[in-house]
């Protein structure tokens, strides 16, 4: 490698990869938010369940209370 410049990834790419990245974290919060809902449902706790999709605080809470990371 001596010798040699590599180019740096265009802004395109950083673009492409950021989207991809906010994509990814869109879907794991999803998954997050029905795994906390069935459980809730297993749990007969659906009064808990308007308060996780409605107050962030809420839901923070409940995620730790049954270890969904």
């Amino acid at each position: 490698m001596e010798g040699k410049v590599l180019p740096l990834p265009s802004d395109r790419f950083i673009r492409i990869g950021k989207k991809q990245g906010i994509d990814q974290g869109i879907e794991q919060g999803k998954g997050r938010l029905a795994k906390l809902i069935h459980t809730l449902l297993v749990a007969e706790r659906t009064n808990d369940i308007a308060s996780a999709t409605t107050n962030t605080k809420r839901h923070k809470e409940l995620y730790h209370e049954y270890g969904i990371a």
